[in-house]
């Protein structure tokens, strides 16, 4: 459930330190349960997802279809705040340019005997 925090209301402090203070990382009940969520969309595919949306969301996909046209997309799109798009591109920019840096590369060179040595 998602928690509002304000910094202009006087609680701000308090509560922003126990957000901090609260547990975070994965347990293991709820990794099992995704875990089967994975592979029952990867065995099932859309029957499936449509069948964890009406349970975890409440709606029912399968009747309007999962299919977004590209037309809605733009209307979306056109609909969204320009600087909330803009901070939208900025992450994903920053976010892109992180994880191509972990990319590993590959690695030729010749050692001191004359061995060409490497790895991918």
């Amino acid at each position: 459930m998602p928690i509002r925090l304000d910094s202009n209301t006087e609680d701000f402090a308090s509560r922003f330190t126990a957000f901090l203070a609260t547990k975070r990382e994965g347990a293991a009940d709820v990794e099992e349960v995704a875990r089967t969520i994975i592979a029952e969309v990867a065995a099932r595919g859309d029957e499936a997802l449509v069948a964890y949306t009406r349970k975890f969301d409440r709606i029912d996909v399968g009747a309007s279809g999962l299919r977004v046209a590209p037309a809605e997309i733009d209307d979306a799109f056109a609909s969204c705040d320009r600087t909330a798009r803009d901070a939208l591109a900025l992450a994903r920019n920053r976010i892109e340019a992180y994880h191509r840096r972990q990319v590993p590369t590959d690695e030729r060179f010749t050692g001191v005997f004359g061995v060409e040595l490497g790895w991918r």
